[in-house]
């Protein structure tokens, strides 16, 4: 089934607005197969994100990348599995950022003949279509400081983000971590960062790691940054990387609304995340609400868990799931593994045991969006004589010198204080 939106032919002056967008977004998802959602009959919830392309010549809105998912996979399981075989960081946002990679890499490689909706204008040079548009939509404000806003039945109540400020700002490399109180202290190579959990009044407009238990192990605990600095970086240096030799620019994020607040004041906490922060691309929040977000599970659940699993769908491999249908990839967000196939579920599932980390195994075959799989990617597309050894001295080969200096550009000014992956995180390739 088509889950594109296009307009009437004759309404030409059709552009995409965040309605159009929430829709073209959740009528896929509905279709997807159910293996990796959470049951209508539980209350686990997730979050569900997609990255949509408007095409202005065909007035076509379609989905090219969607997944869900709110875990992050710690040092400790990363370091031991190694390799680039685990996703370190689940949130729906990044994986279908992502997964919009994995497109642009897969039609690099093998053409557009099999697309129906083609990203491409040329092949050799690897040239975007001109009249394309890339739109990012999120089912509730991403984590950080785009969370960050007056709820609307209390008086002078703040939505709490969880997520932990970066209090130095020195662009650094984070190695090992140690906790006192309310604060964690990331040892690195070339200075020492604070990361403070804030009790009451929560900084604005600041960069900040991803949210997790007060009782994590520093083994546990997730480096990523929260979901609102990483669009902030993808705003300013393009939505593909460095391994892509292409540029995508985000036109706009949109999100669903937050029953707690007011759309209004969802929306100023955007603007303020991510415009107020440097990015060009317009902001949005949208009066509906995802079917298995927390709020809509709250409402027919007493008792509510995240779940541990998400799902990635690309437009690249449509339609090669059974009998031709959709196709989605399920991973194990606290692991960074994909899901096992073999094993049976109960009928009723615990929710307590439905959000909680498996028993760590060996992640094999790694996710189409791990980054193994994309530098692998990447190495077909623009082979070289002399295959460096690393991860790190891999990308540093296929990063242009135009992408390079943007980046540390940005390091000392909109991203500065930005912690980098240590050593222990790099791998031979």
């Amino acid at each position: 089934m088509d889950h594109s939106f296009s307009p009437n032919s004759a309404q030409h002056s059709f552009q995409p607005t965040p309605a159009s967008i929430d829709t073209c977004v959740n009528e896929l998802y509905s279709s997807l197969p159910n293996r990796g959602k959470p049951p209508s009959s539980t209350g686990e919830w997730t979050v569900l994100s997609a990255i949509v392309c408007h095409n202005e010549t065909s007035k076509d809105l379609h989905v090219v990348s969607l997944a869900t998912g709110s875990k992050c996979c710690g040092p400790g399981l990363i370091n031991e599995f190694g390799g680039g075989r685990v996703l370190h960081d689940s949130h729906a946002e990044v994986l279908a950022r992502r997964g919009l990679v994995y497109a642009i890499l897969r039609e690099i490689l093998d053409g557009s003949s099999s697309l129906r909706r083609p990203l491409l204008a040329s092949k050799s040079p690897p040239t975007l279509n001109p009249a394309l548009s890339f739109h990012l939509y999120i089912s509730e404000s991403p984590c950080g400081d785009a969370a960050i806003y007056p709820l609307a039945d209390t008086t002078n109540t703040t939505n709490f983000t969880g997520a932990k400020i970066v209090s130095s700002h020195v662009s650094t490399t984070a190695t090992t971590t140690t906790t006192n109180n309310n604060h964690t202290q990331l040892k690195t190579s070339s200075d020492q960062i604070t990361l403070t959990r804030e009790s009451e009044e929560q900084t604005l407009s600041s960069l900040r790691l991803k949210s997790g238990r007060s009782n994590l192990q520093p083994s546990q605990r997730s480096l990523s940054h929260s979901c609102s600095d990483k669009i902030l970086r993808w705003c300013t240096l393009g939505l593909l990387g460095s391994l892509s030799p292409l540029k995508i620019n985000l036109a706009s994020v949109v999100c669903a609304h937050d029953p707690t607040t007011t759309i209004s004041a969802q929306e100023l906490a955007l603007v303020r995340a991510i415009r107020g922060r440097g990015a060009s691309c317009s902001v949005s929040v949208v009066p509906s609400v995802f079917e298995s977000s927390r709020m809509a599970k709250k409402k027919s659940h007493k008792k509510v868990s995240a779940s541990g699993q998400s799902i990635n769908y690309n437009h690249f491999d449509e339609g090669k799931g059974k009998g031709g249908h959709h196709y989605t990839e399920v991973t194990v967000g606290a692991t960074g593994a994909l899901q096992s196939k073999g094993k049976k579920k109960s009928k009723k599932r615990n929710l307590e045991e439905a959000s909680s980390a498996p028993p760590p195994e060996p992640p094999q075959p790694p996710s189409r969006l791990s980054r193994r799989s994309l530098v692998e990617l990447s190495l077909r597309a623009k082979p070289m004589e002399t295959t460096p050894k690393t991860y790190s001295q891999i990308k540093l080969c296929l990063t242009s010198k135009e992408y390079q200096a943007k980046k540390e550009e940005a390091m000392k000014g909109v991203l500065k204080g930005w912690i980098c992956c240590g050593e222990e995180n790099d791998f031979i390739f």
